[in-house]
């Protein structure tokens, strides 16, 4: 039950279900660096996604990301 709670609020469609996260007109899209390769995680997109969030929002911010983008995001530095 948790994970189909979960599934509509990160991805419902809003159709008999609640609108996710993913589906709703707030919702941010960051572009990748220019010379950024296809599936990979920056420094920059970190820093740009975390630029777009509301100040007043910093204390209740929850960061959502799918399992396989873990290793990569433990692997940052500033070189990337």
């Amino acid at each position: 039950m948790a994970y189909k709670l979960d599934e509509a609020i990160i991805g419902g469609t809003g159709a008999g279900r609640p609108l996710g996260i993913l589906n709703a007109a707030s919702t941010i899209e960051v572009p990748a660096v220019v010379s950024q390769d296809a599936d990979t995680i920056w420094w920059k997109n970190v820093i740009d996604m975390m630029s777009r969030l509301a100040p007043g929002c910093w204390n209740n911010a929850v960061w959502l990301t799918h399992p396989s983008c873990i290793g990569q995001l433990f692997r940052l530095d500033s070189h990337s």
